[in-house]
């Protein structure tokens, strides 16, 4: 590991207060301090002053490195280090010797910004219980405020409104914390509101960016602060918990993961030990802020889809955890390595954001303090691969026609170009949908079937809709399986297409998304089954959220063809099918109950302990 510095921008920090035998280090003494694999390199970016205490990072079309500062975490007013708080955003404006200037864009928040988003001349951010939009004129400042969405009453600092992300689909996503508020419920400004689940509860919502139709994507979190799609349209998450478990979740969309929304549930069951429990994976102490999968153009081919989540560390001070660590997943979305990436031996190094910069690098923001503290530092640091073999260098497949480059640019691993190709395809309308369904069918590499899907998906017109069908064509099972994802989504003409022509699809996954395109209830509860019986059952994430669905549509009847099965993961998806029935309760409840009343004393090829665990969610729904 080599550090490059930006030289104009070191300084002496001996105005700072001083830890007794622990001096705060300049950022060149620090910088030397990190650990990262063999053709990394780290640089610094910017530090204080240009930058203190940054709870989040956005980044515009131009490359201008905006920074939501904390005054105010953990402890309000009084545990600030300026005497009058605001809680600003700045953005850092580049010298012409080199280093930056601090601008201020808005300020006057009561608790940290930690969310941020800037698109064209437009900034979304959130401040514990506001989501908020801003114009920005020519130089950067924010006009008037226009909120768009508001806790019905502030949260606790910080536990309201978090980490804001554009989705795939080019909608605006927002996670929010448990708020510790019975029937925590999020208001739209046009006074509507919308409970997201019983008790307290942490989510991640969905909606247009205007802050109009609201969605509830997953509920039974802690702190959903770190979340993110990947481009096969799966949404994973790092969720933080202090006397609840970290969990790393691959979510199920519509799922309850059951924090602080099930009465008692045990350790094993939030952490994913549990046969009946969602699929998680307990991470370490401490808090992931932000998660990133990295499908960009600096680091290695083999690289991409590796997702990266830094971690702030525990309360109470020391470096345990501090780090940016890699999840690694497979083809079939299961993590087969995690790993701290990125180390400092520097304690006070405490990451709490990434950002895939314009060339591919990752850019970190690093709050530099002791626990729980408020100071005058901050960094910012860039980690950049030096090798011959990054991925933007691998050639891509020619397409012919007039749309030829842009369609061939969403196969890149450039996501710059890839994301300009997409809004000049969607622009184009109807003209575009031709290519970009031929692109869904044969693209060579997925990511480029992928993103014609989410293009199509863009334009939103009847003819684009209807060729989301020619997903269903791709050699890749990821993409087949999310042209079903997309077209039951949207109640799109492709879906009744899909439904059909891959219901005998080879993948399970694919097999489970044709039978939610089904058209009724009854077609989808045959389906969902049938699907679990030819291996679907199999892959636990798949059994669980099969299961889930047919919770939403079967009857009794269907449990007992589940219960029944020669299959013990078959039984076990019905088992889990009959808990989530009886905990959230449906018009198929009372039958339910009777049949697992009788299956306790009579539980044929059951497992008898797991019948009766499923008999106390009877008892245990909360009220």
């Amino acid at each position: 590991m080599r550090f490059i510095s930006t030289g104009s921008l070191l300084f002496t920090l001996s105005f700072l207060p001083l830890i007794a035998g622990d001096p705060l280090q300049p950022a060149d003494v620090q910088a030397k301090q990190f650990t990262v694999p063999a053709g990394f390199v780290v640089e610094l970016v910017a530090s204080e002053p240009a930058v203190i205490n940054p709870s989040t990072m956005a980044i515009d079309d131009n490359g201008v490195i905006y920074v939501g500062e904390s005054h105010t975490y953990r402890y309000g007013a009084k545990g600030s280090p300026v005497p009058t708080p605001t809680n600003p955003v700045v953005r850092l404006k580049p010298k012409a010797g080199g280093g930056y200037d601090r601008e201020v864009v808005v300020d006057g928040f009561k608790d940290p910004v930690m969310g941020l988003l800037v698109r064209g001349n437009r900034m979304w951010l959130t401040a514990n219980d506001q989501l908020c939009v801003y114009d920005l004129d020519a130089n950067g400042k924010a006009g008037p405020k226009t909120t768009l969405l508001s806790h019905w009453k502030p949260a606790w600092n910080p536990f309201g409104f978090f980490v804001l992300e554009a989705g795939p689909d080019g909608l605006l996503y927002l996670s929010q914390g448990n708020s510790s508020l019975p029937n925590t419920t999020a208001q739209a400004a046009s006074g509507r509101k919308d409970v997201i689940g019983r008790g307290d509860t942490g989510a991640v919502f969905r909606m247009n960016w205007d802050g109009t139709g609201l969605e509830t994507i997953v509920k039974g979190l802690r702190v959903p602060y770190s979340y993110e799609y990947d481009p096969y349209g799966q949404l994973w998450l790092l969720s933080n918990g202090e006397g609840n478990p970290n969990r790393f979740v691959r979510v199920s969309e519509g799922a309850d993961y059951h924090c602080f929304t099930r009465n008692a549930p045990s350790g094993d069951w939030l952490t994913g030990k549990h046969p009946l429990s969602p699929p998680v994976t307990e991470l370490p102490r401490g808090a992931y802020t932000q998660l990133t999968h990295y499908y960009g153009g600096n680091f290695p081919e083999s690289m991409q889809g590796n997702q990266f989540g830094v971690n702030w560390g525990a309360h109470g001070g020391g470096n345990i955890n501090h780090a940016l660590t890699r999840f690694v997943p497979d083809e079939r979305g299961n993590i087969t390595e995690s790993a701290n990436w990125l180390t400092c031996a520097d304690w006070r190094f405490r990451a709490t954001q990434l950002l895939i910069d314009h060339d591919g690098s990752l850019l970190m923001s690093d709050w530099y303090a002791k626990d729980d503290e408020n100071d005058l530092t901050g960094r910012i640091w860039r980690v950049r691969y030096t090798g011959a073999d990054s991925a933007a260098a691998k050639p891509l497949a020619a397409v012919a026609g007039a749309d030829g480059a842009a369609l061939a640019a969403l196969s890149t691993y450039d996501h710059r170009k890839r994301e300009q190709a997409m809004r000049d395809l969607a622009a184009k309308g109807d003209a575009a949908v031709p290519g970009l369904s031929a692109q869904a069918a044969t693209a060579a590499r997925p990511l480029g079937g992928a993103h014609a899907l989410w293009t199509l998906l863009r334009i939103g017109t009847p003819t684009a809709l209807a060729a989301i069908a020619e997903g269903g064509k791709h050699a890749d099972w990821r993409v087949r399986r999310l042209a079903l994802h997309l077209a039951v989504r949207l109640a799109a003409p492709a879906r009744a297409i899909l439904a059909k022509a891959l219901a005998s699809d080879p993948d399970p996954a694919v097999r489970v998304e044709a039978a939610l395109a089904q058209t009724d209830d009854a077609a989808i509860t045959t389906a969902l089954i049938a699907a679990l019986q030819s291996g679907a059952a199999k892959d636990r994430f798949l059994r669980h959220r099969t299961a889930l669905q047919v919770a939403r549509r079967a009857d009794a009847v269907a449990l007992e063809k589940l219960f029944d099965s020669d299959d013990a993961d078959v039984r076990l998806a019905g088992l889990i099918a009959a808990d989530a029935i009886l905990y959230e309760g449906s018009a198929q409840r009372a039958a339910v109950e009777a049949l697992i009343d009788k299956r306790r004393t009579a539980p044929g090829k059951l497992d008898q302990a797991l019948v009766d665990v499923v008999a106390k969610s009877a008892t245990a729904k909360k009220k």
